[in-house]
């Protein structure tokens, strides 16, 4: 169980009020309070002074989300570019599979929800 002082943060209790009752804990500012919600992805929980809230994503989560999406992505993408330069250096035609991977990484922001990516795979 999690405890808020005075609508802070809860947080479990300091070992100094442990052995207090619920009334004692109440006088001094504390409620008790639900552990914090399990929420899936793209749903975020905020403790408002009262209560837990679930929420959706706002811009800036999404935009986060996103960013973590494309620096993912370039990575994929240069260890890619290395398979394409073993081809290119033996003077073998890049596989349609390796070229067709790399269009599917590069239009992976076209998918709607960055919390449910899925994500091509080659070899």
């Amino acid at each position: 169980m999690l405890y808020s002082y005075k609508t802070a943060m809860p947080q479990h209790l300091p070992d100094t009020y442990t052995k207090m009752n619920s009334q004692e804990l109440l006088e001094l500012g504390f409620i008790e309070v639900p552990d914090k919600p399990i929420v899936g992805p793209g749903m975020f929980v905020e403790w408002t002074g009262s209560e837990w809230i679930q929420r959706p994503a706002n811009l800036t989560e999404l935009s986060f989300k996103w960013q973590e999406i494309r620096d993912i992505r370039k990575t994929m993408l240069e260890q890619a570019d290395i398979e394409v330069m073993k081809f290119v250096e033996i003077n073998q035609q890049v596989p349609t599979e390796l070229a067709t991977y790399k269009q599917q990484l590069r239009d992976i922001t076209l998918q709607e929800d960055p919390w449910h990516i899925v994500w091509p795979t080659y070899k």
